[in-house]
């Protein structure tokens, strides 16, 4: 087990990196959830953030979430959005009705101010202007609910600004 006083050459209100390394004296398999653990043995006051546990030689320059983390609660609550984050740019977005609408966009533009997403401004000329996700197939029962949702970076918005967000279903009906 590995400890350190926080009192010794701790600056206050700043994060600072603690690590340690271990090495493994005989094999073992750990039987118990509490491989890791955390605690104070004297009155404290402390945050953590991004805990990490690795093994090899080369340890991680930057901390990464758990793979088991990354995975969904369910295969049914999952993101039906296809290239949700852009990274192939607008591949699978369907751009008919952002083209001649008035509208223009631009990935440089949101990475810049953002770090990630896509700008797009100006004023349409039409209902309905805007972009859309290529068709996906979705399975959704009776009295499920489905959430939409977007991060949203305001930037030069007027309040007559009026965003809309859309989901448009058709259907075919099974009968058994």
């Amino acid at each position: 087990m590995a400890g350190f006083d926080l009192a010794t050459n701790t600056p206050r209100d700043t994060w600072v990196i603690k690590e340690f390394v271990y090495e493994v004296q005989q094999e073992f398999v750990s039987q118990s959830d509490n491989l890791f653990y955390i605690f104070s043995t004297k009155n404290g006051h402390f945050k953590i953030a991004e805990p990490y546990m690795s093994t090899g030689d080369n340890v991680p320059s930057e901390w990464m979430p758990n793979v088991n983390d990354l995975k969904p609660e369910n295969v049914s609550n999952l993101n039906y959005l296809p290239n949700s984050n852009f990274e192939k740019a607008l591949h699978k977005w369907e751009l008919t009705n952002l083209q001649n609408s008035g509208l223009e966009y631009r990935t440089d533009d949101a990475i810049t101010h953002f770090g990630r997403g896509l700008h797009i401004f100006g004023t349409p000329n039409g209902e309905f202007k805007g972009l859309s996700s290529e068709p996906f197939n979705l399975d959704a029962k009776k009295d499920e609910k489905l959430t939409l949702s977007m991060d949203l970076g305001k930037e030069a918005l007027t309040e007559n600004s009026v965003i809309k967000l859309g989901f448009y279903i058709s259907w075919i009906k099974m009968e058994v």
